[in-house]
């Protein structure tokens, strides 16, 4: 788990520029904070493939709107 990126001037972390609220009834509306170096870092899967962030909530809005019957 990464904990945020050292700022360059080596005083603190870096500022979260994207926030990603999670809306899933599961999730309870839980705020992830990220600077971007995290937010790559976060869209590189274990394969080496690449799924920014923007197109992983766009899938899962989708998944969302699909009546899984349950």
């Amino acid at each position: 788990m990464r904990w945020g990126q050292d700022h360059p001037n080596g005083k603190g972390k870096t500022f979260a520029i994207w926030t990603v609220v999670s809306q899933h009834a599961k999730s309870k509306g839980i705020n992830r904070h990220y600077c971007q170096p995290c937010a790559v870092w976060v869209s590189i899967w274990p394969d080496g493939s690449h799924w920014p962030l923007t197109e992983q909530a766009e899938f899962l809005v989708k998944q969302e709107e699909i009546d899984h019957g349950v």
